[in-house]
């Protein structure tokens, strides 16, 4: 998959590095097929094409960073739902986010904030704090392990 129209989910690299070690990103992950998914405001769409998640390369390459398996990186940017996203020409968009909603101390945190408003998705993330504290609204889920069922 590549276009990130249809993401409703941004993996941070918290999330990233979770994938393989914890069972809470391959549930999150699995909410994301067709039968277990609630229906978006747009029923005329094949949930094929709305369902997927996105990584942005700043996330991808802080997982790295981190020393985070690269064989477990490789199978998720590999997953049939993963969409990997590069910052793109959306410079003045995203400058004007950050104008009106300043204090920032982190500008990927920012941007990925500014994706999910962008793609009405979710930063997924071990950390919501570091995205609340600039942000009381950003649409952020807090990755933890799933409950017994």
């Amino acid at each position: 998959m590549t276009d990130d129209s249809y993401v409703r989910l941004l993996l941070d690299a918290s999330a990233i590095t979770s994938y393989g070690v914890s069972a809470a990103v391959g549930e999150l992950l699995l909410q994301l097929e067709p039968e277990e998914v609630i229906p978006h405001d747009d029923d005329s769409l094949d949930p094929d094409e709305w369902l997927s998640f996105g990584m942005t390369t700043f996330c991808l390459a802080e997982a790295i960073a981190a020393g985070y398996a690269l064989e477990y990186l490789e199978t998720l940017r590999a997953h049939h739902r993963a969409v990997e996203i590069a910052p793109t020409g959306s410079w003045r968009e995203f400058g004007l986010y950050l104008k009106h909603n300043g204090a920032w101390t982190n500008l990927h945190h920012a941007y990925l904030v500014w994706l999910a408003y962008h793609l009405d998705a979710y930063v997924v993330t071990r950390t919501p704090e570091l995205y609340l504290a600039s942000d009381k609204d950003a649409p952020v889920l807090l990755l933890e392990e799933p409950w017994d069922q």
